[in-house]
């Protein structure tokens, strides 16, 4: 039982140095620089229109602020 934990953590920290290495690089896993493709318009360049972030939140934190649905 022991083993498996520390497997698992020695596991985790591998995974977590190459998640930061992948983060530093401009590149994504085909060596290419890639875009979504929802960010490009009709003719392949990438828009120039506004764009919007959405963040759905849990209903929880709608319960806490005393919103009701």
């Amino acid at each position: 039982m022991v083993f498996l934990l520390l497997k698992s953590f020695q596991l985790m920290a591998i995974a977590a140095g190459e998640g930061a290495t992948t983060a530093r690089t401009s590149t994504d896993r085909t060596g290419l620089k890639t875009t979504h493709p929802e960010l490009l318009d009709e003719n392949g360049d990438v828009t120039t229109e506004d764009l919007w972030a959405v963040r759905f939140s849990d209903l929880d934190d709608y319960m806490k602020a005393g919103v009701n649905s």
